[in-house]
């Protein structure tokens, strides 16, 4: 599962054998977001948890990639930011997702506390960046769901995209005030 390139550099292998990146990540775009459209109107059911966000990432990029769903061994690293180690995956996704069970899956929280432990879980999220590709869009998902399970909606329609990456990049050095700012402007009680 590590060889997660092409001959081509940057082209992920793809269950269309597309190896021209501007065209691959054209039909991914495309693909991904009717994708989640439908997850929206039909969330998948199950325990939230890691294996939920897995099946969500699965959800999303099977049509392309037999990753789909699976844990990256290999090291990611952006910029100047390296994502966790593959040999820590395991055992920092089970830090992650005991905590957000210990914290009731955030149920019960006035709006305040729940932008709090929003924002740490979506950082410790991004930190994590267990896929190989697709990490924020099925993250954005996984929080979806999550956020309304807990009476929350999460409506990330008038975000720019440009917005989300320089907030999710702040958040990955640590500074979770640009996200802890977006949520407040996106975080409503889900409407009853």
């Amino acid at each position: 599962m590590g060889d997660y390139f092409t001959e081509e550099p940057g082209i992920l292998p793809n269950k269309l054998g597309v190896d021209d990146p501007e065209l691959l990540k054209a039909i991914e775009v495309s693909v991904v977001m009717v994708r989640l459209i439908w997850l929206e109107e039909n969330p998948i059911n199950g325990e939230i948890g890691f294996d939920h966000l897995c099946a969500i990432h699965r959800y999303s990029f099977s049509d392309l990639y037999h990753f789909a769903g699976v844990m990256r061994d290999v090291w990611l690293a952006k910029d100047d930011g390296v994502f966790c180690y593959p040999e820590n995956l395991e055992g920092a996704q089970q830090a992650i997702f005991t905590q957000l069970k210990h914290d009731k899956l955030l149920k019960g929280l006035g709006k305040p506390e729940f932008i709090e432990k929003l924002a740490t879980l979506t950082g410790d999220l991004i930190a994590l960046h267990p896929f190989r590709e697709g990490n924020g869009r099925s993250v954005r998902a996984f929080l979806k769901q999550l956020a309304e399970n807990a009476g929350y909606d999460l409506n990330y329609e008038d975000v720019r995209d440009d917005e989300l990456l320089s907030t999710d990049i702040a958040t990955f050095k640590g500074n979770l005030a640009p996200l802890k700012e977006l949520l407040h402007r996106i975080v409503s009680p889900v409407a009853v």
